[in-house]
């Protein structure tokens, strides 16, 4: 599989770290393989770098064999550097990185088609570049575009099953071929939803949870009723509690306003209509995203509930988006981003 063709979501192949630094903090914490180990101390031997740095990383594990995490001090990275840098990448670059630190916000995934790279959008980086979008209309629809794998730093952390389950209530399984061409379906039917705007990116999203075999009779239903409710207490206090893990999103005042404005009153679907409209572009590739998501990336789950963990993570996205729009205090393009964020923490958590 190293020779494979890796894939990439075309709204996200510009992606390049700004170093937000959501992945060195809570609640992901960097995992240590056996393999990690040593490939870290092979790469900091191979830079030179000194026994020093080598002595801190092995003091900063916790756990034992393959289940070992790097320590957290104040909800961050023991690693972190006074400059917001990593030691192991400041020492010898990603190839003394764990994988997973490595990768971050990617999820590679070997197929029979290749490497198919998946982003988690709780990364804001990633999350700015698909809440402009409806910035860069010109392009084309949501597709995977291929590159070479010379030069690809990024291993996968797993393999596609041939066969993916598809529910665990019957026998019924898919095929890798199949859940291709059924993620396909769902990217052509998100790429015309973004063109209609209005309420397409709703319906879109109760089709995805309610019939994800068969997006065209899916996306026809017409109840939007599902979506206008209020969220429960604990719902609310989740999405709060992930805003003010956001960088730049800490201060209790956001966090309350958040919060208030989620549990004012019930959500019309009018409301998250709107806030899906105002961006349908950038909504309907979030759903893309998480399509591409669900069953090859998410190998723990039922493909069906993996597709229905996917709207509920896009629901979320649009109470979110709408909430902020009551609040009023970001700019459009930092809300949404900070909606999908906060959003794919949420869907983390489903998955």
């Amino acid at each position: 599989m190293c020779n494979a063709r890796v894939w990439i979501p075309n709204v996200l192949e510009r992606y390049a770290c700004e170093r937000a630094l959501v992945c060195c903090s809570a609640p992901w914490r960097a995992r240590v393989t056996r393999e990690d180990a040593d490939a870290v101390a092979a790469g900091l031997a191979d830079a030179g770098a000194g026994r020093a740095v080598g002595a801190r990383f092995r003091a900063s594990l916790h756990g034992r064999g393959d289940d070992r995490w790097v320590a957290q001090r104040g909800g961050a990275c023991s690693l972190l550097r006074a400059d917001r840098g990593c030691t192991l990448h400041a020492a010898a670059g990603l190839a003394a990185m764990p994988a997973l630190c490595r990768t971050f916000p990617r999820s590679v995934v070997a197929t029979p088609d290749g490497l198919d790279v998946a982003f988690l959008l709780a990364c804001p980086t990633a999350a700015r570049l698909v809440a402009a979008r409806d910035d860069d209309a010109d392009r084309a629809p949501f597709a995977l575009v291929g590159r070479s794998p010379e030069g690809w730093p990024y291993p996968p952390t797993g393999d596609a099953p041939r066969r993916l389950i598809w529910e665990r209530e019957s026998p019924r399984t898919l095929g890798w071929g199949r859940l291709s061409s059924l993620r396909r379906a769902w990217w052509r039917a998100l790429g015309q939803t973004a063109e209609r705007g209005g309420d397409a990116v709703a319906r879109a999203v109760l089709a995805l949870s309610a019939a994800p075999e068969a997006p065209s009779r899916a996306l026809a239903r017409r109840d939007l009723g599902p979506l206008a409710r209020a969220l429960d207490g604990d719902e609310a206090e989740e999405l709060a509690s992930y805003w003010a893990l956001l960088p730049g999103r800490r201060d209790e005042d956001a966090r309350a306003a958040l919060a208030a404005a989620a549990l004012a009153r019930p959500f019309p679907a009018a409301e998250l209509v709107a806030a899906g409209a105002r961006r349908p572009r950038s909504w309907a590739a979030a759903l893309a995203l998480a399509v591409q998501f669900a069953g090859a990336h998410t190998l723990l789950l039922p493909v069906r509930r993996a597709l229905h963990a996917a709207a509920v993570e896009v629901a979320y996205g649009l109470v979110v988006d709408a909430a902020l729009a009551r609040v009023g205090a970001l700019a459009p393009a930092d809300a949404r981003r900070d909606a999908l964020a906060v959003a794919a923490r949420v869907g983390a958590g489903l998955a």
